[in-house]
């Protein structure tokens, strides 16, 4: 038996999850108006993805163009940064 492919849905989805488990971090409980309140104070924490700030409770993260080279990606640029986004 093998693992289903990556996707970029199945990423999103466990973005997510990664999400919900920092702002409970820091909430310091499942209750959705702690969570909220922590959501609004513009965390910043890694994910899978790379460094993640919320600004306005807008996630902010880099975004990259690349290129595939076998089972690797060669990165051709950064779209956005996401510390100077407003």
């Amino acid at each position: 038996m093998a693992a289903p492919p990556l996707t970029s849905p199945g990423e999103s989805c466990f973005e997510g999850v990664t999400l919900l488990d920092e702002l409970i971090r820091r909430a310091g409980s499942t209750h959705p108006r702690a969570i909220e309140r922590a959501a609004g104070e513009s965390p910043v924490y890694t994910s899978p993805r790379g460094e993640v700030r919320f600004s306005a409770r807008h996630l902010r993260q880099a975004m990259y163009v690349a290129q595939a080279d076998g089972l690797e990606f060669d990165i051709l640029a950064q779209v956005g940064d996401p510390s100077t986004a407003a």
